[in-house]
């Protein structure tokens, strides 16, 4: 993002916000593959 926000706040919900993203997408890969091992066994 070109955006920066002057309040250290908002950059720190940001990171938070990205983080949490991340475990999400990071658990539901870790889901599906764990699917795909148990259907293809």
């Amino acid at each position: 993002m070109a955006f920066f926000s002057p309040l250290p706040v908002d950059s720190i919900s940001k990171k938070f916000q990205n983080l949490i993203f991340r475990q999400i997408v990071f658990f539901f890969a870790a889901f599906i593959k764990h699917d795909f091992a148990v259907v293809l066994r």
